[in-house]
């Protein structure tokens, strides 16, 4: 075969350094459609590199109002000679760093200390990141001109999404075993898998009961909706695909009241963004403290819980590995013989060179990138058209592949 045309390098049994395959995208759909319908634990890990290129990166985010807010750029000055940047970010391109020595500063200093108004910095911050999610995720731009034209960044990026659901949707169909259920887990706190779901009118749960105040509860998962129209049947049928959504940093969509219950709340675009910072888990160093409350405690236990059932796979893209959280319970899995992780990642970002490197010869554990011939192995695009199954009943939805930058790194 044309060496040209093996643009994927696939570590399998872990990873060792020059230890891999070349292959192309006909050896690496073959290799994910002998996987994934068998009889397993289907698990998929999304990370806000799939919503590129309509929610920009937190770290793009982040240089955009270094450049446009002189309180963080003097804030950033005296950042770069603490001793937290000079040993892990030097040139002050992590966000997670910046806000955990900011929220350290803002704890360690008396008021009279403060004198860069570091709270007022902390909260602009964050506020920020959250706008530019809500902005990324609404089907019309607000900000393009005064006819509020339909946000192409947007149909592209919900249009991947669905077509990725579809794909595994017919995976599972077609393998027809008892482990027909999808699990969904994502940092992410836009609305695009739920707003894939619902397009292609598949049933799912995302941990909330149906209620005037939905209310989470992780009872939630264990249910599954029957086809009553089928009562007259010897058993009732379940209704098929199934998806559960797990949102392990919070969602747009949550909110909570005094009582710090979590509340779902659709109406996203009407909340000031002040409320919605208040549901998710922002990016610093205490992130592992803010999700022991519920319902995240509850969500990362179904994550461990998940990943350890028997013959589990958990496929990963989009994910760059910033959060030790995560990544812990991933290894911990990497630990039982009958796991199977596949990964789709750019091993020359930092995160994920550490993460394989972390990881080793763990044998469940596969990595696939570029070789040198290839660009996009950990393109959410990439990854979608490599599950597709050829159906002679429908059109092609093939997605083209998009040229974002950074577009699989995640804060």
């Amino acid at each position: 075969m044309d060496e040209e045309k093996k643009q994927y390098k696939i570590y399998e049994s872990g990873f060792e350094a020059n230890n891999f395959e070349l292959k192309d995208s006909n050896d690496i759909q073959i290799y994910l459609k002998n996987i994934l319908p068998s009889n397993t634990n289907l698990n998929i890990l999304i990370g806000s590199g799939c919503s590129l290129p309509a929610v920009p990166t937190m770290n793009n985010t982040f240089n955009e109002l270094k450049v446009n807010n002189p309180k963080i750029s003097t804030l950033i000055e005296i950042y770069k000679d603490s001793s937290l940047s000079k040993e892990n970010d030097p040139n002050a391109e992590n966000i997670e760093l910046f806000l955990s020595w900011l929220g350290n500063r803002i704890d360690g200093l008396s008021q009279n200390e403060l004198s860069n108004n570091e709270p007022e910095v902390r909260k602009s911050i964050i506020e920020a990141l959250i706008s530019s999610i809500v902005k990324g995720s609404s089907e019309h731009d607000d900000f393009s001109d005064e006819n509020n034209k339909s946000n192409s960044k947007f149909q592209k990026t919900l249009q991947t999404y669905i077509t990725f659901l579809k794909n595994l949707a017919f995976i599972k169909q077609l393998s027809n075993d008892q482990n027909d259920i999808i699990n969904i887990f994502t940092p992410n706190y836009d609305l695009f898998i739920e707003s894939a779901l619902d397009s292609l009118g598949y049933s799912y749960t995302d941990g909330f009961r149906n209620s005037v105040h939905p209310s989470f509860d992780t009872t939630e998962y264990n249910r599954r909706p029957v086809d009553i129209t089928k009562r007259f049947r010897d058993r009732w049928s379940i209704i098929k695909p199934f998806f559960r959504v797990y949102k392990l940093h919070g969602s747009l969509d949550w909110t909570q009241d005094k009582s710090k219950a979590v509340f779902k709340n659709t109406n996203v675009q009407t909340r000031k963004i002040s409320e919605l910072a208040e549901a998710v888990i922002a990016p610093t160093s205490s992130k592992y403290a803010d999700s022991l409350g519920s319902p995240f405690s509850d969500l990362f236990r179904e994550f461990s819980i998940e990943l350890t059932r028997s013959n589990s796979i958990l496929l990963i893209n989009g994910y760059g590995f910033g959060d030790e959280h995560i990544n812990d319970f991933i290894i911990q899995a990497l630990g039982r013989p009958d796991f199977k992780l596949i990964v789709f990642l750019n091993e020359n970002e930092r995160n994920a060179k550490n993460f394989m490197m972390k990881v080793g010869n763990a044998a469940g554990a596969t990595f696939i990138t570029n070789s040198k011939n290839g660009k996009d192995a950990h393109y959410f695009s990439t990854v979608t058209n490599l599950l597709k199954y050829n159906n002679p009943f429908e059109k092609d939805d093939g997605i083209e592949s998009s040229n974002d930058k950074d577009i699989n790194e995640d804060e």
